[in-house]
């Protein structure tokens, strides 16, 4: 069927209308998903929501939500999760997602780099002297020295055709450096432990 065609003279801007049904419809889903989303937050996050100022009910139906097992309790939780998402300051619950998501996004950005990294140092030749090169400058000679040694242990195991214990612990001791941030020359750390 053809969509009926309205005047040019006709705006929905100067229409004051009652929402239709599928809007609110829409828009009931809408918050039913960011509902679901708040609600299935990995355990510290969510810890983390529980201390906004959020309605005392709606912060007692996420909690449910996590205990539920059943599908359909988890369907009608979700629904009234979304009726009292209504009532919920949706700036609030918006902006602190938001932190969420951009704080994943960050995770899996250093992920992808470790991993990176990790597979140069697994292939060997120049491509590993530059990622050592780059983590010796960045954190120092102890943490590239033990990439290396950790690189070397799991490349010996992928020949062997061993499981890949080395190749993780290498993958462990990247993502510590990285999240400790660039070292300090340990020159100058050294001294103001002796002089304690």
């Amino acid at each position: 069927m053809a969509k009926k065609r309205r005047p040019s003279w006709y705006s929905d801007k100067n229409e004051d209308r009652p929402v239709s049904r599928s809007q609110k419809k829409r828009e009931m889903t809408a918050l039913q998903e960011k509902g679901e989303k708040l609600a299935n937050l990995p355990d510290a996050q969510f810890a983390r929501l529980m201390e906004l100022d959020l309605p005392e009910e709606l912060k007692e139906a996420l909690g449910e939500y996590r205990r539920l097992s059943k599908h359909e309790a988890i369907r009608r939780q979700a629904q009234y999760i979304g009726k009292l998402m209504r009532h919920a300051d949706e700036t609030r619950l918006n902006i602190f997602l938001d932190g969420v998501e951009a704080i994943q996004r960050q995770e899996n950005a250093l992920h992808k780099a470790v991993e990176n990294e990790r597979n140069a140092l697994l292939l060997g030749g120049e491509t590993a002297e530059a990622v050592l090169n780059a983590l010796r400058d960045r954190y120092g000679d102890e943490a590239a020295d033990e990439a290396a040694r950790l690189a070397e242990l799991a490349r010996n195991e992928q020949q062997d055709g061993g499981k890949p214990h080395n190749s993780r612990k290498l993958y462990r001791h990247l993502r510590d450096i990285a999240l400790s941030g660039p070292s300090g020359t340990s020159e100058q750390q050294a001294p103001a432990r002796d002089a304690s």
